[in-house]
This record gives structure tokens, C-alpha cells and sequence, in this order.
């Protein structure tokens, strides 16, 4: 099979391009910062203050700083007239109403021997005691087992 020829034409005289500059500047987005504490009262976000990057949430536009949050909270950066972005642009969070909690240990009265031991296990908020798997109802008094009572959510 025959190579195809390829021909070139040269150009005699002066070429000419044309560069156009601008002033764009290249910004990087820095990252919101999430504040998810115990419940939903207190939960927050804040906004980095960048020269050149918009905030935007739902389509409104936020100024930087501190904004309360709740639920899945999309965050977009876009870019101020004269800047282009780097960086990630789309920042989402999902605030929860989880509250930590410190379980009250149960008391146990060491009886005469092992068999008339109890543990009794008290009323607290968020907390499950389980015994061997099963959950206890708080007041509940247990015999003395091998398995210990443990605390869960």
C-alpha cells in the first residue's frame, strides 16, 4: 500500500499574532469550617474571607463569617468579576442532633456469697445498658453474671 504524500505550504513574509492579557487573578478557595455540637442549637458554620471568592447558599449570597446550620448544608464558591478559582468550589455538610452523653454507672450491692448479688441499673437519658445482649429497663437489678453490663446509644 502507497504512503500518502503530505505537502506544506511556507508563507513568505512577516506572520502575525495576537495576545490579548488580562488582569484575572487566580484565587484558591479555602474551605468553610463546620461547628457540629451536641444538639442542633448551637450548630454552625463559617465562611473564610477570600478576596474574589462568593459565597452562595440556596442561591443567596452569604458574607463571610459565622452563619448558623442545620440539616445538609451545600455551600457553592464562585468568583468575584476579575478572578478565576481554584480549588474545590462545592462544600456540603450534614449538621446532626446527636448529644453526647456520660452514663451514670449502675450500683451493684455485693451481697453474702454471689448468688443474692444485684446490679441496678439507673434512669439516664440516650443511654442503653445491655446485659449479655439484652437491654435493661432502668431500675431493673440483675443477678451477678460473667458478662459485664455495658452502655451503648
Amino acid at each position: 500500500m502507497p504512503i500518502p504524500r503530505t505537502t506544506s505550504t511556507a508563507r513568505a513574509g512577516p506572520s502575525q499574532f495576537t495576545l490579548v492579557f488580562t488582569d484575572i487573578t487566580l484565587t484558591t478557595v479555602e474551605p468553610p469550617t463546620w461547628h457540629d455540637v451536641d444538639g442542633t442549637a448551637d450548630d454552625t458554620f463559617t465562611l473564610p474571607e477570600v478576596d474574589g471568592v462568593v459565597w452562595t447558599r440556596d442561591g443567596d449570597v452569604l458574607a463571610p463569617g459565622t452563619h448558623p446550620g442545620s440539616g445538609t448544608v451545600t455551600l457553592v464558591a464562585t468568583a468575584a468579576p476579575g478572578h478565576e478559582l481554584t480549588g474545590s468550589t462545592t462544600h456540603a455538610f450534614t449538621f446532626t442532633d446527636l448529644e453526647h452523653v456520660t452514663p451514670p454507672a449502675p450500683t451493684a450491692t455485693d451481697n453474702p456469697g454471689t448468688a443474692l448479688d444485684v446490679v441496678t441499673v439507673p434512669a439516664a437519658t440516650g443511654v442503653t445498658y445491655m446485659l449479655d445482649g439484652t437491654p435493661l429497663a432502668a431500675g431493673d437489678s440483675a443477678a451477678r453474671r460473667a458478662s459485664p453490663a455495658t452502655a451503648g446509644r
